[in-house]
């Protein structure tokens, strides 16, 4: 039973982690430092004795409303976020662009609280022989953050009849519609489709079974 319990506990100490890390990236790094000392506060005053005439129910209001009222204060405004050195940011109006000049584009709709984004990343996209691939001279990898709301990109998902992620698809010179991958990639679905789009037969918004 003691296992059980520790099992449980460290399950919850997890998940707690991981929204922790999707609220730095939904709101930032200031929020979810406020979210985070407000929440410890919050349980300390439910656990400690108040000195004076301070009642808990008291000190518990305050603190709910302060953790309200702080985050959305300190909010910062959405802005276009560093998506590693490999990749570029999405531009819908740059990828006809690039395949006209022979470009293979690589897109990946992602978000921090993706966790099939994050397996795709892991398992397939950052290792050899994908990522080897994407570093390619005639390859141009374009990363599309969704962790915060984006009118873009949703209207983007929209076009290809998509309201969910992750989402990736790959455009080029023979697949200038694009060929969409399925949500769980696998290393063959995506080395074939970039073979696909640059070589071989055109191709029109073909959807992979991988």
């Amino acid at each position: 039973m003691v296992v059980v319990k520790w099992v449980l506990a460290g399950l919850l100490a997890g998940t707690a982690i991981w929204l922790l890390w999707v609220l730095i990236g939904v709101a930032g790094g200031r929020v979810a430092m406020t979210v985070l000392l407000m929440t410890s506060l919050f349980i300390l005053l439910a656990t400690i004795r108040l000195p004076g005439r301070l009642t808990r129910p008291t000190a518990l209001v305050v603190v709910a409303v302060l953790s309200l009222l702080v985050p959305t204060a300190l909010t910062i405004p959405p802005q276009t976020r560093a998506v590693g050195q490999d990749w570029v940011a999405f531009d819908r109006s740059e990828i006809p662009k690039l395949v006209s000049q022979g470009k293979t584009v690589f897109v990946d709709v992602t978000a921090d609280w993706c966790l099939t984004c994050k397996a795709n990343k892991t398992l397939v996209l950052d290792r050899a022989p994908v990522v080897d691939q994407l570093r390619g001279d005639n390859v141009v990898a374009m990363r599309a953050d969704w962790t915060r709301p984006s009118t873009d990109i949703s209207r983007y998902l929209e076009s290809h009849n998509r309201f969910g992620i992750p989402f990736n698809i790959v455009y080029g010179p023979n697949a200038p519609d694009g060929i969409i991958l399925s949500e769980v990639l696998t290393s063959e679905a995506v080395l074939d489709a970039l073979s696909r789009a640059a070589l071989g037969d055109p191709v029109t918004a073909l959807k992979t079974d991988g």
